[in-house]
């Protein structure tokens, strides 16, 4: 009941920002994550994945791949989810994908999160092979929600 009521905090707050920003579904995953990576690099950031995202599924996030590992049938993959080519999530993956991901490729992903270190910064999700896609890179767009009363 927790991690169903945590999803659903973190899916609400996504839905608002993609319905205020006017954003579409396809640029919804950027906005989203600049306002996770914004919480998680500030001063309570260790509270906030304890409380907020720890063990919760996260709605869909895109991200580059850096790396993955076996380069055949890769099992983990460091994705920067900013584009700027710093490593910020790590996906493990349930089972082997059934086809490579090569660095510089995007990826659509939902896992649930399980861990986090602010320095180096580093998240960790668990995901299921079937919520993972190849998809084109988007940069991530800051959402404004000056004018929202």
């Amino acid at each position: 009941m927790r991690n169903r009521f945590r999803f659903s905090i973190v899916a609400l707050c996504f839905a608002t920002t993609a319905l205020l920003s006017g954003q579409t579904r396809d640029e919804s995953p950027g906005a989203l994550w600049l306002n996770i990576r914004d919480a998680l690099k500030g001063p309570v950031a260790q509270d906030y994945f304890d409380t907020a995202m720890k063990d919760a599924k996260i709605p869909p996030l895109r991200g580059l791949v850096l790396s993955q590992t076996p380069l055949r049938r890769p099992e983990v993959m460091v994705v920067s989810l900013s584009g700027d080519g710093a490593p910020e999530a790590t996906i493990k993956l349930n089972r082997p994908l059934k086809r490579d991901v090569p660095a510089g490729k995007a990826v659509l992903f939902s896992g649930v999160a399980r861990a986090f270190n602010q320095n180096p910064f580093m998240l960790n999700f668990d995901v299921d092979v079937r919520d993972v896609s190849v998809v084109q890179w988007t940069a991530p767009k800051r959402v404004s929600l000056q004018g929202f009363k």
